[in-house]
């Protein structure tokens, strides 16, 4: 996962330097959030991080703002962001998207999940005599 990291972050370097500027604060910072996603997959195995997941809150804060500022910039906007300008750009979309990163996660109804226990079930044991 490292090579995903040090590829877009290298190519941010060299856009910036393109620019005649280096990396501002704030983008080495995102730089160093999507290492701790890349992290995060590496454990779990997605992209996922919970709203509110305690052993690293800024990293759920940074998720979210990720998807909110991608809603900015494709105009998929709340009435309330309107007035805000979106900070998301090509080089970051393409970085998330690289590893997996789901724009719009869809939450499976109840129905779903048993479904899918079942499935798990049938092939496991061969039936749904559960």
């Amino acid at each position: 996962y490292r090579y995903y990291w040090s590829d877009a972050y290298a190519a941010a370097v060299q856009n910036a330097r393109r620019d005649g500027r280096s990396l501002t604060r704030n983008e080495e910072r995102w730089y160093e959030r999507f290492y701790e996603l890349l992290e995060y997959k590496r454990v779990y195995g997605n992209c996922n991080v919970p709203r509110a997941w305690k052993e690293n809150p800024s990293l759920a804060r940074w998720i979210n703002t990720q998807r909110d500022q991608y809603m900015l910039l494709t105009n998929n906007k709340s009435a309330h962001q309107k007035r805000r300008k979106s900070h998301m750009t090509k080089e970051r979309i393409s970085a998330l998207e690289s590893i997996g990163f789901e724009w719009v996660l869809r939450i499976l109804t109840e129905w779903e999940v048993r479904f899918n226990e079942l499935r798990k079930y049938k092939a496991k044991y061969g039936d749904c005599n559960v």
